[in-house]
């Protein structure tokens, strides 16, 4: 009797934890038209007001719609004062035998999906250009 308890108590375990919803992920990409960075993050990023939400996740470099690196990334986001319709990004990053990275970005749009930011790498020169919500499933693949 013990044992079935135990059995049925354990099954419970697991059907519980099958039963969480899914991750929610997230993707943007800050580009030039030719250079750039993709990166997916897990879960969301904030749009509140003045508060910043860790980032954690990995980057995918592109040059001329190949890939170039996959690493790393990190970083934060902070929603922008009222009044200011925006998100800004913060995000630093690594990939290949010594390349590091760091971006600054900021969506400015009423939606807070788009607006522009700059990729700033220790050895290759720096990209500005539009920066947006991706969706994830349009990442560049080696």
């Amino acid at each position: 009797m013990q044992r079935r308890a135990l059995i049925l108590a354990v099954l419970s375990g697991f059907l519980w934890l099958g039963a969480r919803p899914a991750r929610a992920d997230f993707c943007f990409q800050v580009d030039d038209g030719v250079t750039g960075a993709f990166f997916h993050f897990a879960g969301k990023y904030s749009k509140k007001p003045l508060k910043a939400k860790s980032l954690l996740g990995h980057v995918t470099a592109f040059n001329g719609g190949g890939v170039v690196g996959i690493g790393p990334a990190f970083g934060a986001t902070f929603g922008l004062p009222e009044g200011d319709a925006g998100v800004a990004f913060s995000v630093q990053f690594s990939f290949g035998p010594g390349t590091v990275g760091w971006v600054a970005a900021t969506l400015d749009d009423n939606g807070e999906t788009q607006g522009g930011g700059t990729i700033y790498y220790s050895n290759l020169p720096t990209v500005t250009g539009g920066a947006a919500i991706a969706d994830c499933s349009t990442e560049p693949q080696p």
